[in-house]
Order: C-alpha cells, then structure tokens, then sequence
C-alpha cells in the first residue's frame, strides 16, 4: 500500500516494480490525498489496484492508517510512492523474519550515534502482520518528533529486523537500495510537493538526477514495458 499526491510519475513506477516483482495478483492499495495530476484515474485504470480518493491532502501518517484498515490480505507491506521493489526475492526477504518470530522488517534506517537513536525500520519500506499493526495500535503518524517508522519499531524492539542500504547513490542516503531487494530515492515526493530548496544535505534538483538513473537502470525500456 501507499498514498499519492501529485506524484503520478512516482506512483507509475512504484506499481511496475510490485507487478513485476510480485506474485500474481498481489493486490496494492493506494490512498490519494486530493491529486490533480491524474494519479486517481491512471490509478483506477489498473487491474489489482484499489485507489481511495481523500477530497484533500490529510497528509501522509493518516492515509496510510487509513489504507492499513482496508488491508485485508495476512501480512501488508508500506512502500513509500517514491520506492520500489528491484528482485522477486524482495517479498521473501520481508517476510521471512516475520515468520520466525519478529514483529516488524523492512528498510534499516541507518543509525545516527550523535543523536542516540538506535537503528529502526523507515516506513519507505515496512512490512508486518496486518493484525499485529492494528492489535497494537500502531499508527503512521506518530508526531512531529519521530520518523513515521520509528515509533513502531521501538514499541516492538527487539523483535525488529532491518534490511540495510547496500548502496547509495548520495549525498547520504538518497537513492538508496536496502538488501538489492527495494530502492528509494529518499526525498524525492517531498521535493515535489514543496517550494524549499534544501532538505537536510540534499538541494533541489539532485532527487530528480537520482530517479532519472533509477528510471535508466531499472526500466530500461520505460514503465509502459511494465505494465
């Protein structure tokens, strides 16, 4: 599952990537905050995709717990728009954790010593039991002051598995791979729905570089190929 706004072109891919990747018939729930970019239209046009349309932008945390109530398969997977699956083992390495006793597996976000956070899964990629999630009352939207993922993964901490970025194309982590299984181009969608030009490291402008490569190396051929 995952929740769009304005970011058809991020939506498109993220879709190829799960059809590809995916067993067939893997149902993806997309949850869209108010687009006006075609991203509800394309996303209904699409065999296995279920879209709710939100008359405006909620923001991402509670359309995402609004997409978790609807989830009705055993175990769900939170893809970011901006990420995407790159093996058709990706499924297996989620969900074997989970089936010898974690709670939580997904994208490892790397861990920042200086500020005392221990490592935690980012919710660009998070995968768990759908009745775990909602036994425990979790939620996407956690608060100013954690990472969407953070806060579930401390609550469930030990039984936590990370899958680690095994490379970056910078600065820091944007357009990383966790595990050759999922890439994300962090940063992209926040670009995309803002005016500001620098987010942390990262400058406008350097997302768009890094998810024209990502397009060149995993769609070589384009999305239309994909779908």
């Amino acid at each position: 599952m995952t929740v769009s706004y304005n970011t058809l072109g991020y939506l498109q891919a993220m879709v190829a990537g799960v059809r590809k990747y995916s067993p067939p018939g893997t149902p993806i729930i997309v949850v869209d905050n108010g687009s006006t970019d075609g991203c509800v239209r394309w996303s209904k046009q699409q065999p296995g995709v279920r879209v709710v349309r939100l008359p405006t932008n909620v923001l991402h945390g509670p359309a995402m717990n609004l997409g978790l109530a609807l989830c009705r398969t055993e175990h769900f997977v939170a893809l970011d728009v901006d990420a995407f699956p790159i093996s058709t083992m990706w499924l297996s390495e989620l969900l074997e954790p989970l089936n010898r006793g974690m709670h939580v597996s997904g994208a490892g976000y790397p861990p920042t010593p200086e500020h005392n956070i221990q490592p935690y899964v980012h919710a660009c990629c998070l995968t768990m039991k759908t009745s775990r999630f909602l036994d425990q009352e979790h939620t996407f939207s956690p608060g100013a002051s954690w990472d969407t993922g953070q806060s579930i993964s401390q609550r469930e901490w030990p039984h936590v598995h990370t899958v680690p970025i095994t490379a970056s194309r910078g600065p820091g982590i944007l357009g990383s791979v966790f595990g050759d299984i999922v890439y994300h181009n962090f940063y992209s969608a926040r670009f995309h729905t803002s005016s500001v030009q620098r987010i942390d490291w990262v400058d406008r402008g350097q997302p768009e570089d890094a998810w024209a490569a990502a397009m060149d190396q995993y769609f070589p051929n384009g999305l239309r190929g994909e779908q």
